[in-house]
């Protein structure tokens, strides 16, 4: 995944654990954190809990996972996750929850597939990420 990122102009940070993840938080603000919930170490439901109760940090959280139990979704999003993403996805499926998390309706994603710049923000309005 983070391939498919950096070859489409995001910036990303990348953390081996889920503790190395927790301290990146720490030193810098994010704009999306998308998440594993099998992480080692740290799970994404423990983790989230830190980020949002522990840290107070309210940066959307996009969560993956190979496994797709029914009631998941709901329980992610009940822990304080803002989306879910089952795995294997489409490249552009990614994009698109990416995008849903950190703009307005005001705000356009781009898919130009011609010269891979598949995430571009382009300004109808303000054009500043979502606050919550």
């Amino acid at each position: 995944m983070h391939k498919e990122l950096f070859s489409n102009r995001c910036a990303v940070d990348l953390a081996s654990n889920g503790t190395e993840g927790l301290e990146k938080l720490k030193q810098k603000t994010y704009e999306v954190i998308i998440m594993d919930l099998q992480m080692p170490d740290i799970d994404g439901y423990t983790g989230t809990r830190i980020i949002r109760q522990e840290m107070k940090i309210s940066t959307p959280i996009l969560t993956m996972t190979a496994h797709s139990i029914v009631g998941e979704k709901e329980k992610c999003l009940a822990d304080g996750m803002n989306d879910f993403l089952s795995k294997p996805f489409k490249q552009e499926e990614l994009f698109q929850k990416i995008s849903d998390l950190m703009f307005n309706a005001s705000d356009k994603l781009i898919l130009e597939e011609n010269n891979r710049t598949l995430l571009k923000k382009a300004c109808l309005n303000k054009g500043t990420p979502k606050k919550e």
